[in-house]
């Protein structure tokens, strides 16, 4: 059952400094994936912002708060980002996102396609707690999420995380979560929710294409699929305090190794051995 205080439960309130928390959030996490050097090297250099990160930060923000989108982003009218124009509107607009008019286009028909979705649009209409931010202890680790919906319903919780995609297809976009880790993401949110809540989490995750006519598809992760984020997220999170108590952070090949060529370039045995064969 739903606890009746779920406003004083769920410290969630819009968190504009989320990111300068010192807490363990999936981000982090995730890129000892690529390596504890890595995952060091970035405690003290945060990955730079990208013109993809910024249009996918408009995208939450149109679909998921939308009586914020117009106060943080605005497009500009010009045709090139330079000279007195340029300058002056980039003053005029300082704090808030700058997207050019192809990109509010675009960014209008994605939330049209999700809001138009026979399953997605109902997940989206009310928004009960959107862009909320949480914080949890587990095994004496300060945890932090962003989620990007949780709603309640018929005395479970819903988790609702929004994507952008360039192929919804169920085996393309299988495998983009498995690259980008949103198995696991999606574990670390619910683990926080659920050491909060005291119930059970379920996950789903709303994919939108980037590029039109904008195809969406809404994928529940089921126990298979959560079982594996949460292996995941239980083998980084052991790795991480088994280089914390070593104070090692070894790189991608930490020892010595086969070198290991693509089987493109790789002979195949049987011609190599005719061919020789028939030379001599």
């Amino acid at each position: 059952m739903i606890p009746t205080d779920i406003d004083e439960i769920l410290i969630c309130e819009p968190d504009p400094d989320y990111r300068a928390r010192p807490a363990l959030s999936w981000s982090r996490l995730k890129i000892l994936d690529t390596s504890p050097l890595l995952y060091r090297w970035r405690l003290a250099h945060p990955r730079p912002d990208t013109p993809a990160l910024a249009f996918g930060r408009a995208v939450h923000l149109a679909v998921l708060q939308p009586d914020l989108y117009g106060d943080e982003v605005v497009a500009y009218t010009g045709k090139t980002r330079r000279g007195k124009a340029w300058d002056a509107f980039s003053e005029e607009h300082a704090g808030r996102q700058i997207i050019t008019q192809t990109e509010e286009a675009t960014i209008a028909a994605i939330v049209a396609a999700v809001e138009s979705h026979p399953d997605a649009g109902p997940m989206v209409a009310g928004l009960d707690y959107a862009e909320r931010s949480i914080a949890w202890t587990e095994d004496g680790r300060d945890m932090r999420a962003r989620c990007d919906l949780i709603r309640f319903a018929d005395g479970r919780v819903l988790l609702v995380d929004l994507k952008t995609a360039r192929d919804i297809d169920p085996r393309a976009f299988g495998r983009s979560a498995v690259q980008y880790g949103y198995h696991g993401q999606m574990a670390h949110y619910a683990a926080g929710l659920e050491a909060l809540l005291g119930v059970p989490v379920d996950c789903a995750i709303i994919a939108v294409e980037k590029d039109a006519p904008h195809d969406v598809a809404v994928y529940h992760l089921d126990d298979l699929a959560m079982y594996a984020g949460q292996a995941m997220r239980r083998r980084l999170l052991d790795t991480l305090a088994a280089c914390e108590a070593a104070d090692k952070w070894p790189g991608k090949a930490p020892d010595p190794m086969p070198l290991q060529l693509p089987e493109w370039a790789i002979p195949d045995v049987y011609s190599t051995f005719t061919y020789t064969a028939e030379e001599g």
